[in-house]
């Protein structure tokens, strides 16, 4: 009896505590798993204990000491290495994702303060929230120039009124004189805010309106309003330009971004942004199937070709309703500032994307292909994208598939400095519905700092965690919070069956 009750306690008490490191929080399976493994655990001991006592055979009382013994001694160790680890301030992350890691992006600008930075945490009392928050700031701090202040809101009522303290959980980040509310202290919030008191010299971005490109302002999932709040904090200030009425690029420009034109854009355009990148400008290109603008042709005479069709790519099955093939999901990447920090396990997603292809329009054009389609894809001309089946679609008679190429770079020579050119197949990779989804955020925000020569702010940017994070496949948050009923407890109790058999075996 002693055995089963420790097997069940350790057990139980092994799920609940790796369920919660791994999730990040506390649930009804987290809280009940302790209390039965707890319970089970100081079961054992007292029939341990009583079992000691009611022996008529001495010589059992000595092996009952030292087992008993002995579990207190290992229990003790444990607690005194957590201790000393908690001392010497040396700590492990063993979640998916390092959930309690700090992203590169946010490790970076935190090395990189030019003067001391405030983290103020506001809180109601009672607010089971202040905890992980207060975990955040902390590791924030750890070696950073950064202190963290916890204040009850009741306590600084000129606080409250200063900053528009709206609600409990809310931090205010202070650098010198400047200071901005977080209201949601994520880890992507804190960055951003963070972002924006480090980087007060913004640089102009230009982005392209009026012949049906990607909207700014639409907050749908249709709508490109992240892109634009995505380059406000890291440093850059968005602003409109209706290129089709435009004769020249504002000399002010440090980039030029143009979001899938849907309409043909006048030759006058198309020469004052051909002047432009001819005279070193910064180019980031979206672009779509089946569509031509002109700057299709304009990239084509800079050497980046976007061929009709859309691509597909046996590797991606169904998403979003489409058949398999037609959402390319990206894990090839060339070695290029673009792409670092990316890897095979740090996937892109694209919506009906456009195959690029590369020849040098110069011999001193450089030229690459960055981000690349598993080595079965195909262009398909004219793909039945309403296919009722929901199957792959065949490839064209005499195609085979290959390595497409779905972002590409250029730096090209001709009247000034060398221009940089970031092309990309699809533009629903910037959009609402995807910029956040898997790694396409610091995908294209990367590419819009190469481009603009700002590679020292090129990194992983923190995501969401938990519920929020958009990821595909599945990450372990999501995987464990969908099993809590059937799925843990299926293994779970086929293990505790397993070392009961082997508990009853080796007492026979």
């Amino acid at each position: 009896m002693i055995g089963a009750l420790t097997l069940v306690g350790v057990i139980a008490l092994g799920f609940g505590i790796l369920t919660e490191r791994a999730l990040g929080q506390s649930s009804l399976f987290v809280t009940s798993h302790l209390v039965i493994g707890g319970s089970c655990l100081i079961g054992a001991a007292v029939l341990a204990l009583l079992r000691i006592g009611r022996s008529q055979q001495p010589a059992l009382r000595a092996p009952l000491l030292r087992t008993l013994l002995g579990l207190i001694l290992a229990l003790a160790g444990a607690v005194g290495v957590y201790g000393a680890a908690a001392w010497l301030d040396i700590r492990f992350d063993w979640t998916f994702e390092g959930q309690f890691e700090l992203a590169e992006a946010t490790e970076s600008i935190l090395r990189a303060l030019p003067e001391p930075l405030e983290l103020s945490l506001y809180f109601d009392a009672g607010d089971p929230r202040i905890r992980n928050t207060r975990l955040l700031l902390e590791e924030m701090a750890r070696q950073n120039d950064v202190t963290v202040r916890v204040r009850e809101i009741d306590q600084h009522p000129s606080d409250e009124d200063r900053y528009g303290l709206g609600s409990s959980n809310s931090v205010v980040a202070r650098l010198g004189e400047a200071w901005t509310l977080v209201d949601r202290p994520t880890e992507g919030a804190l960055f951003s805010a963070i972002s924006g008191l480090v980087r007060q010299d913004k640089k102009v971005v230009y982005i392209t309106v009026g012949a049906g490109e990607g909207d700014l302002e639409k907050t749908d999932e249709g709508g490109y309003s992240g892109l634009f709040i995505a380059l406000e904090s890291e440093g850059y200030l968005p602003r409109p330009l209706p290129l089709a009425l435009a004769a020249e690029i504002p000399p002010d420009a440090e980039a030029l971004l143009t979001l899938a034109p849907r309409r043909r854009l006048p030759a006058m355009a198309l020469t004052a942004l051909q002047s432009y990148v001819e005279a070193g400008g910064r180019w980031v290109a979206f672009v779509e199937p089946e569509v031509d603008s002109g700057i299709e042709s304009l990239l084509a005479h800079f050497g980046i070709t976007p061929e009709p069709g859309f691509i597909i790519d046996p590797a991606s099955g169904p998403i979003e309703g489409d058949p398999p093939g037609y959402n390319p999901v990206a894990s090839a990447y060339s070695k290029h500032p673009v792409t670092r920090g990316l890897e095979s396990n740090r996937m892109t997603f694209f919506r009906g994307a456009r195959a690029l292809s590369l020849h040098k329009a110069q011999p001193d054009d450089r030229l690459r292909s960055v981000v690349h389609t598993s080595g079965e894809a195909w262009i398909d001309p004219a793909p039945d994208r309403d296919n009722p089946s929901m199957d792959l679609p065949a490839p064209p008679s005499g195609v085979s598939g290959n390595y497409q190429t779905l972002v590409a770079v250029g730096e090209v020579k001709r009247k000034g400095p060398a221009a940089r050119i970031v092309v990309f197949g699809d533009a629903d990779i910037a959009s609402n519905r995807s910029l956040t989804a898997l790694y396409n955020l610091d995908l294209v925000m990367n590419a819009i700092h190469w481009a603009t020569e700002q590679e020292s702010a090129i990194s992983i940017r923190p995501k969401a965690g938990g519920r929020q994070l958009v990821q595909f496949p599945v990450p372990l948050q999501s995987s464990l919070q969908a099993f809590y009923g059937v799925g843990l407890l299926v293994p779970e109790c086929l293990l505790i069956l397993g070392g009961l058999v082997w508990l009853r075996q080796r007492e026979a």
